[in-house]
């Protein structure tokens, strides 16, 4: 009788120091101890896109980038550059898949949320690129002769980028 009580004792604290947590907190418990998820390593590493083949044209304006114009330039010809601590609004034509596709791969270069993408109508992209109404614009050069957007390299206080790349 003494061992019977003994052992409901002893179970009755088992209870109530792994049951109901357990109970209270479901898998969490397990999952924080037991399931391996990704660690502080594996989870940083970011898998830049390739570099599209062609030839590209990217807009940067210049009164929103004066202090760090020669970084920016840097980046965009894929030559090593430290932290730039500036924010981008990287804007593409609809229908332009390779800008995009370049666009997305300069992203990934950055620290996350540091450069947005927006699509725009290709027409009022060239009309905000003609005012200087942007941050930074990359266009597939079909879309950029399409859009005449050769005449923006008139304006001082855009700087007109050509990339090309091989396949």
């Amino acid at each position: 009788m003494k061992h019977a009580k003994d052992v409901l004792i002893i179970l009755a604290s088992l209870f109530v120091f792994l049951g109901i947590p357990a109970f209270i907190y479901g898998g969490r418990l397990y999952s924080m101890y037991f399931e391996k998820g990704t660690d502080a390593v594996s989870g940083a590493t970011v898998e830049i896109p390739d570099q599209p083949s062609g030839e590209y044209v990217i807009l940067v304006n210049r009164s929103l980038h004066s202090d760090t114009m020669p970084e920016w330039e840097s980046f965009f010809h894929e030559e090593p550059v430290g932290v730039i601590f500036e924010d981008l609004v990287c804007t593409v034509a609809e229908g332009d898949a390779g800008g995009l596709e370049l666009a997305e791969r300069y992203r990934a270069r950055l620290a996350e949320n540091q450069m947005k993408i927006k699509q725009e109508n290709g027409l009022m992209a060239a009309s905000k690129a003609q005012w200087g109404v942007f941050d930074v614009m990359a266009f597939s050069k079909e879309i950029a002769d399409a859009y005449h957007i050769e005449t923006v390299s008139e304006n001082r206080d855009i700087d007109v980028i050509t990339v090309t790349s091989e396949a």
